[in-house]
Formats: C-alpha cells, sequence, structure tokens
C-alpha cells in the first residue's frame, strides 16, 4: 500500500492541472483470451472506456509465442476542452523477458501499436503480457484489436529464416542418398525430381523426424546429457515443447523451392542450348571438310 506521491514537473508560467482517483485493485484491471490466428481476420472492438479514468490494464492471456502478432488500436474521442494536451499512453509490457514500450495517443486519430513477443513464454511462467492504458480524464477512448497477418510473417522469417538452408541441404542429401542406393541396386540412377519426388517427400522426412524429436524431449534434456546424445537447443529446454508446425511448413517452403531452382537451371540450360546450337552445328560442319 502507497501512502506517498512525489511530482516532478519543470518550471513553466503554465498551469499544471494534476488529476487523482481512488479505485479497487482489481477494478481496472481486465483479462483478454487472444484469439488464434484463424478465429478473427476482422478488427474487433474490445473495450470502451468512459470519461473520469486514469488508469486501465489488460492481461492478454494466451499471448505466448513468438508467431503471434496483435495489432491493437486505441482512438480517443469527445476529449472536453483540451488543446495540445497529452491524450494518454499505451504501455506494452512482457514481464518474463522485460519488454517494455510505449505510444502517445492523440485525439480522433486510430492509435496502432502491435504486440508481438521476442521470446516465448515458459510453461511455468504464471504472469500475461499485460496491455496498460494511461489516460487522460476528459476523453473517450475505443480499442479495438486485430490479427496482423504481415507481422505474423515477419516473425516467422525473423526467428525461423536461418534454418531454412538446413532444409534445402537436407533435400539435397535426401536426392543425393536415393540416387547413390538405386545405383548400387540397379546400377541406374534416376534423375534429380524422380529422386526428389521418391524420397524428399514431406510425409516421408517430417512424420518420422517430429516423432523421434518429440521422444527425446520427453525423455528429457538431462537424461541425454548423461548418454552424450546431442540435442537441438530448443529440445533442450524441460518446459517448451517442439514447435512441429514450423518445421513442417519451413520444410515444405525448402521442398518446393528445391524443385523449382532445379527446373529453373533446367530451362537456363535447355535456353542455352537453344542459343549456342546453330554455333555448335556450324563448327561441327566446318570441322567435317
Amino acid at each position: 500500500m502507497y501512502n506517498t506521491l512525489l511530482i516532478l514537473s519543470p518550471q513553466s508560467k503554465n498551469m499544471v492541472d494534476i488529476s487523482g482517483e481512488f479505485y479497487g485493485k482489481k477494478e481496472r484491471q481486465g483479462k483478454l483470451e487472444v484469439p488464434k490466428f484463424w478465429e478473427f481476420p476482422y478488427s474487433l472492438d474490445i473495450l470502451q472506456l468512459s470519461q473520469k479514468q486514469l488508469y486501465f490494464g489488460i492481461e492478454l492471456v494466451g499471448l505466448t509465442a513468438v508467431t503471434q502478432a496483435v495489432k491493437f488500436t486505441v482512438k480517443a474521442t469527445f476529449c472536453e476542452n483540451l488543446v495540445g494536451a497529452d491524450y494518454g499512453h499505451l504501455r506494452t509490457f512482457v514481464p518474463w523477458s522485460n519488454e517494455d514500450s510505449s505510444i502517445l495517443l492523440h485525439e480522433n486519430v486510430s492509435n496502432g501499436v502491435t504486440f508481438r513477443l521476442q521470446t516465448a513464454r515458459p510453461n511455468k511462467e504464471v504472469r500475461n503480457a499485460e496491455l496498460q492504458f494511461w489516460l487522460n480524464p476528459h476523453c473517450k477512448y475505443n480499442v479495438s484489436m486485430q490479427i496482423s497477418p504481415q507481422e505474423v510473417f515477419g516473425q516467422i522469417v525473423r526467428h525461423y529464416l536461418f534454418t531454412l538452408p538446413a532444409f534445402l541441404m537436407m533435400n539435397l542429401m535426401l536426392v543425393l542418398v536415393w540416387q547413390t542406393f538405386t545405383i548400387a541396386k540397379h546400377g541406374c540412377c534416376p534423375s534429380f525430381p524422380a529422386a526428389h519426388r521418391t524420397f524428399a517427400q514431406p510425409y516421408r522426412v517430417l512424420v518420422v523426424a517430429n516423432f523421434m524429436l518429440l521422444c527425446l524431449w520427453l525423455v528429457g534434456a538431462e537424461k541425454l546429457n548423461i548418454l552424450h546424445l546431442p540435442l537441438p537447443e530448443k529440445y533442450a529446454v524441460p518446459d517448451q515443447l517442439p514447435e512441429t508446425l514450423i518445421s513442417i511448413f519451413l520444410y515444405l517452403v525448402a521442398y518446393v523451392l528445391t524443385l523449382a531452382v532445379y527446373f529453373l537451371l533446367k530451362l537456363f540450360v535447355w535456353i542455352i542450348g537453344i542459343i549456342l546450337s546453330p554455333c555448335i552445328n556450324r563448327y561441327h560442319f566446318i570441322s567435317l571438310l
């Protein structure tokens, strides 16, 4: 319980307006379940704040992964006799990673902030990410939220794109293994797309690989360290489940890119062959003479 309030203000001839308010501990605090990506593609009004309020806080339940991004829009309206005043602040706070940022609010303007995590919430963490409104008591506020597909894709690129070369190399190595195996067994080598479609298909790789990684996570990092088995860093975290959907998505991207690059190279060689074929035929004709 606080009983002392310190207010610092620069020396000025302008009058300083100080507002105060008493309210219960849970009176200005609410909880909001953040929907999944596919649950609401449009803007959704979630809160309307009347005048004579100085603060309101929202705990964002369900905002736990780095692949989530929610845009909140705040609009200050019906501000009484305010010219060039402070219309409030919007603060985003993540307790487990100390991410803290804020923006100034303006009147009759949609003030937007995108809430995205840089660190996933550990399973043992009981606190939630928070959205805090520091308000001007002379204004009304309307708050809405919307999933931001662009920011979700940006989060995936920011946190997982660096693993894409490994998935591309996995495709190439699987093709090489299948071609080598076929030569050893039948004495002939299948083409690149035939070997790729035969042995590097996602259902052949991802089902087995993700099952093995899930088993490693269930066994636990401590037991695997005793056996001196290597374990990826994200699976060494005891309370963080493997992100299977991301690995499936990235492998599918790598699978398509591998085939696309192959056919582009094949098209390039075909075009070069057409361009150089007259010269080759002429040289062959001269050599016969």
